[in-house]
């Protein structure tokens, strides 16, 4: 295996910032510097990664040594590996439960939807971007498509580039909408004053989500989500700039009941159609609402 992939998979990070460790010098292979991202590495091989290199003290956090790692979180893989609902020899969509990470990142410390599928051998790390096609929210769960060729991958990226990837949420709103069908164009942007958030600025890049009622509540709104664009926490932001955050979520503003007692976003990918890259068939994955969802409802009834 490529030495770069290999870092990616020790120190929980992208494959770009592998690139930079390893042309930095902060990577070691029994116990010598090497800069040759291209290298093949055996299995047995012992990889030093030192996230901060001027750091004199090195510490589990910034260190990572492939056989421990390997062994901290190959225990969780099988059986926590969501289940299939597409696959073939270019694609793999994967119904993601909430709480699970899509990939690996420099703060992630927890096994992620990416590398599970890597080790479950439905995708090879070394496809472009490790077959991250598109991402889904922590506290988001549904329908979620990997790559497992780079042709495959170019294509995808492409469908959505075009608006020809087709995707479908569900998700719970706080209050009345005054249509029952609205688009939402608003370019994103990361908040200045919180950068864990995300906002409506003129700065932004563009943003288009359309909305469909699908049943009213008394304080509440089932919406059907139609995601024009792909920015991070899209239909979240939107939904808080016209005042209605979605139930669960905290982050951007829910003050119901709910926020204190779901532990995640009532929000759901729910269906997810494009034509195959190769095949040209249309492709057509659904997900259906996970019980902690659907029990919301017997409460708003």
């Amino acid at each position: 295996m490529r030495l770069d992939v290999k870092v990616s998979q020790i120190a929980g990070v992208s494959r770009n910032k592998a690139l930079q460790l390893i042309e930095s010098g902060a990577v070691k292979v029994d116990g010598k510097v090497v800069k040759k991202k291209s290298l093949d590495v055996n299995e047995d091989a012992q990889i030093l990664v030192s996230v901060n290199k001027n750091s004199q003290k090195l510490t589990k956090i910034n260190v990572y040594q492939q056989n421990l790692t390997k062994l901290n979180k190959t225990s969780q893989k099988l059986t926590d590996l969501p289940s299939i609902l597409f696959e073939d020899e270019y694609v793999v969509i994967v119904n993601k439960p909430a709480g699970l990470i899509t990939e690996p990142g420099d703060s992630v410390r927890t096994l992620t939807l990416q590398e599970m599928l890597v080790d479950a051998g439905k995708i090879a790390p070394e496809t472009e971007s490790g077959g991250v096609v598109s991402r889904l929210d922590k506290g988001t769960s549904g329908v979620i498509l990997f790559a497992k060729t780079d042709v495959s991958f170019d294509a995808f990226k492409a469908m959505y580039a075009d608006r020809k990837m087709h995707k479908t949420y569900l998700v719970l709103a706080n209050g009345k909408v005054a249509n029952k069908k609205f688009r939402v164009d608003a370019p994103i942007a990361r908040d200045k004053k919180n950068r864990i958030r995300f906002s409506v600025s003129r700065d932004g890049k563009e943003a288009v989500t359309d909305f469909d009622v699908v049943q009213e509540y008394e304080k509440f709104t089932l919406l059907k989500a139609f995601p024009k664009t792909g920015r991070t926490h899209q239909i979240r932001v939107h939904l808080a700039s016209i005042g209605h955050a979605v139930i669960g979520d905290k982050l951007y503003g829910d003050r119901s009941a709910f926020a204190d007692t779901l532990d995640r976003n009532w929000l759901h990918s729910a269906a997810l159609e494009f034509l195959h890259p190769i095949s040209d068939e249309k492709v057509i994955a659904e997900s259906k609402l996970p019980s902690e969802l659907e029990e919301v409802f017997s409460v708003l009834e």
